[in-house]
């Protein structure tokens, strides 16, 4: 594409999410196994354990709490494979993407992901759209205190003349500046050809 020489390289974020996709793995792990231990334990003090019942009355009429003990017994150990889950996903995908990065170069941007490779120039730009969401959540403590957290997440698409699209998230490190980079680029030659 004779792209020039390369000014800067944006990659992913690939050590986070691998830190994060441990830590939920190793919490999710951890929940399940003290829920299970917690709540094996309490079936045993009432005589709801799995081996032989300490008590001969309670196996012959309906007990609430140890069937609501086994449905918790069953439910919270399941919650915190959730998080297993989830975890496995986020390092699975940081794992996946550890690769992917964008080469700004003087004449183009080179995009390189796990199943592709491919480039555009800055006179082959259709369009660059800026899509940034904002979501806040707030969080009401126990003694009356909120704290407010914010996320921003930026997506850059660009659109070539010959129907190519591009599409920069937050999986690349300082993606707003690849994204501003881009749109100043295309601004500058779209005023040089005029």
């Amino acid at each position: 594409y004779n792209l020039g020489v390369p000014t800067e390289v944006y990659k992913t974020n690939a050590l986070v999410g691998i830190i994060f996709g441990l830590f939920f793995m190793v919490f999710g792990l951890a929940w399940s196994l003290i829920a299970a231990t917690i709540i094996d334990v309490s079936l045993f003090l009432i005589g709801q354990s799995s081996g032989p019942t300490i008590d001969p009355s309670l196996a012959s009429g309906v007990d609430l709490f140890g069937t609501l003990a086994h449905v918790f017994g069953i439910v919270f150990p399941l919650f915190g494979l959730l998080f297993v889950g989830i975890g496995f996903m986020m390092f699975l995908r940081a794992i996946l993407n550890r690769n992917n990065q964008a080469v700004v170069c003087a004449n183009g941007v080179a995009y390189v992901t796990r199943k592709s490779a491919d480039a555009f120039r800055w006179e082959q730009v259709l369009m660059v759209f800026n899509r940034t969401s904002v979501s806040k959540s707030t969080t009401h403590n126990e003694y009356g205190g909120t704290s407010t957290s914010t996320t921003i997440n930026h997506k850059y698409a660009v659109h070539c003349h010959d129907g190519r699209k591009f599409v920069f998230d937050n999986s690349l490190s300082k993606v707003e500046d690849l994204g501003e980079r881009i749109e100043v680029e295309v601004a500058r030659r779209r005023t040089m050809v005029m």
